[in-house]
């Protein structure tokens, strides 16, 4: 990334990239928020942000996306089989069921394996929701940090920030939602957060 362009931006991590359209967000789709805010000229496309300088900033690996899952061979949905998730039990409130799967991850490799795994899973494969979160300290120190709401607005942002206040480490989750017929509210990112924990302690991430 060109030195002015991080300067401008003010990024102290790297952000692995999501799809940007409307309902899902990412950190990057945050940052492009922040400097309109700013009044710093700025345009979001599909998988960059181009600055009125001339600068981009464009991700090198995209997280899949569910049409790619479908996409994804029997040679390496066999590949997938050795690579190691947990998961939590069920909850259910007012109709709506939520479920997570968590694993440690070291790469952007690791994040995107469990992410594809999660998405053949015929348990995850159809929820009306699956937010990614995921966090990893590279070797050179750096953290490596995102989220994909996926429709399910705020909880990424929410997630990320409880991994961030709780130093949770080298580690990725998949929360899934099933819509039910009642509005919870904020209590959903509760529920979210409470599972994540759950997994974290269960993996012993850093």
């Amino acid at each position: 990334m060109p030195k002015v362009f991080r300067e401008t931006l003010g990024i102290d991590v790297d952000f692995i990239p999501t799809t940007f359209y409307s309902g899902h967000k990412n950190k990057t789709y945050d940052k492009f928020n922040s400097l309109r805010r700013q009044n710093i000229s700025a345009r979001l496309h599909r998988d960059h942000i181009l600055l009125g300088n001339g600068s981009t900033y464009k991700e090198e690996v995209p997280i899949i996306t569910n049409a790619d899952a479908l996409q994804i061979t029997p040679e390496q949905t066999q590949d997938l089989d050795s690579f190691e998730v947990k998961s939590t039990d069920s909850v259910v409130k007012d109709g709506s069921e939520f479920h997570s799967i968590g694993a440690i991850v070291h790469t952007v490799e690791d994040v995107q394996n469990m992410y594809r795994k999660v998405c053949i899973d015929p348990y995850s494969s159809a929820p009306n929701s699956r937010i990614l979160v995921f966090r990893f300290r590279r070797e050179d120190g750096k953290i490596v940090e995102n989220y994909h709401d996926d429709d399910e607005h705020g909880a990424g942002r929410r997630l990320l920030r409880y991994m961030q206040e709780n130093e949770i480490h080298n580690s990725a989750f998949v929360v899934t939602r099933w819509m039910g017929g009642g509005h919870i509210g904020p209590e959903r990112f509760t529920i979210m957060e409470s599972l994540i924990n759950d997994l974290a302690n269960d993996q012993g991430s850093d």
